[in-house]
């Protein structure tokens, strides 16, 4: 009786990790700036339109902007805007605005990075740049 326990309880594991479907990454249908290039000057934005989904729940994303040339002027203490913004659902369309730092924005080219996660913690990112000028 022991030994059948044991049989049955090994099958019922095996079963059971084998049923298990592993989450997909997120999916993001669509990113895009408004402007490619953006006017160093008071109010100057940059507009980022974006779709993402998740076949099981979406959790947050992360926006970064790094500058991406060698030779910016305040090396020391170049432009860099991070932040996280918490979605839920399976799927998520807006538009964020992010302000630049006039007049401190260094003009030249300057990445931006879009990294999407779900509720499981697979994360899909992509990247587009963009000009100052």
């Amino acid at each position: 009786m022991k030994m059948f326990l044991k049989i049955v309880l090994a099958v019922t594991v095996l079963v059971s990790a084998c049923g298990e479907k592993e989450s997909d990454p997120p999916v993001i249908s669509s990113l895009s700036l408004v402007q490619d290039s953006v006017m160093s000057q008071q109010g100057a934005v940059l507009e980022v339109v974006y779709s993402i989904s998740d076949d099981n729940g979406l959790s947050k994303f992360r926006l970064t902007i790094l500058d991406d040339f060698p030779d910016a002027r305040f090396a020391l203490a170049p432009w860099f805007y991070e932040r996280d913004f918490d979605v839920t659902g399976t799927d998520f369309s807006d538009t964020v605005v992010v302000s630049l730092p006039f007049p401190d924005v260094e003009p030249g080219q300057y990445k931006l990075s879009f990294t999407v996660a779900d509720i499981d913690d697979n994360e899909k990112a992509q990247e587009k740049s963009f000009v100052i000028y």
